[in-house]
């Protein structure tokens, strides 16, 4: 039996008032004297019931398409945001370093403890930071450095934005692969390097890279590693890495010579961030980024477009 106040004529005037006459749930639940839970559920019976019938008049772009197409192949696995990006003719990295800032300025908020990785697109990231009003409570280097600058150093990304954002740069002083375990186990005591570990423990968001497992991958053009070295990972099925750890097309980490020399956040530390943000061009890059995807550590997912192509044809 139908109850009173859900009778077709008053589900039609709630939903006339919120859809046609411009009211709030606020507004409408007050007019009638009900709560805010009964007049979503109205609403929801009108559009059910066939009362009410939402139309996009205005036609999808394929970014958009591709964007919905890869939230919905790997929601399950933690992906909530994909944001495709058409460069308009500016290099593929620019392009993205720009919408990455755009959705930093959007969800970044003032307790946020922002963790910064290494790439080359992310140094262009900085370049876009402009007149956000949010200052996260701590901008946090997540892994150790890199060996020259313009190479995608996390400790020179994470210091012109902590200029950009007036926030505090908690940097690691050190490098991301060293001579052997008793060099990296007593650099982890040091108390500059223990209090990024620290705050980066506490990290909320965090933009990383993504590299691959050849000889054009950052760690080799960097000499942190060898070509030879990367060149086994990509034997043993590596198909990229973040913050150095390098995974396979099913997002598997692979056991890696180096482990116990790296100073760098662990896959298991990586999945603790409530909102990891992972930034990526070029179609080449697609088995890596689908391999992070299935590795269930990407919430975010920045990306050009010939880069979402190249994943579609791949999933």
């Amino acid at each position: 039996m139908v109850k009173p106040r859900d009778s077709e004529a008053h589900i039609l005037k709630v939903a006339m008032l919120y859809y046609e006459g411009g009211f709030t749930q606020e507004q409408i639940a007050k007019k009638f004297g009900v709560s805010r839970p009964t007049v979503v559920r109205l609403l929801q019976q009108a559009r059910d019931r066939g009362f009410v019938e939402i139309r996009i008049t205005k036609e999808c772009s394929e970014n958009t398409y591709l964007e919905t197409a890869l939230e919905g192949c790997f929601d399950k696995l933690g992906l909530r945001e994909v944001v495709v990006v058409d460069t308009d003719g500016l290099p593929g990295k620019t392009g993205v370093a720009k919408a990455s800032a755009n959705y930093m300025a959007r969800v970044l908020k003032t307790k946020d403890v922002l963790g910064i990785g290494w790439s080359t697109t992310l140094m262009e990231l900085p370049n876009y930071i402009n007149n956000l009003k949010v200052s996260p409570e701590r901008v946090v280097q997540l892994g150790g450095g890199l060996s020259y600058p313009g190479a995608g150093s996390a400790q020179e990304i994470i210091f012109r934005l902590g200029r950009s954002l007036s926030s505090q740069a908690e940097p690691v002083n050190a490098p991301v692969i060293v001579k052997n375990k008793e060099v990296r186990d007593a650099l982890l005591e040091d108390a500059g390097i223990a209090s990024a570990n620290g705050w980066a423990d506490k990290c909320t968001i965090a933009f990383v890279g993504v590299g691959t497992a050849d000889n054009s991958s950052t760690l080799v053009q960097c000499a942190c590693l060898k070509a030879e070295e990367v060149e086994g990972m990509s034997k043993l099925g590596a198909v990229g890495d973040i913050l150095a750890h390098y995974y396979d097309v099913d997002g598997k980490p692979l056991p890696m010579p180096w482990c116990d020399r790296l100073i760098s956040r662990s896959f298991e530390q990586l999945k603790a961030v409530d909102n990891l943000v992972v930034l990526a061009s070029g179609a080449e890059k697609a088995s890596a980024v689908l391999g992070a995807l299935r590795a269930g550590i990407v919430n975010t997912l920045v990306i050009d477009l010939p880069l979402a192509k190249a994943i579609k044809k791949l999933k």
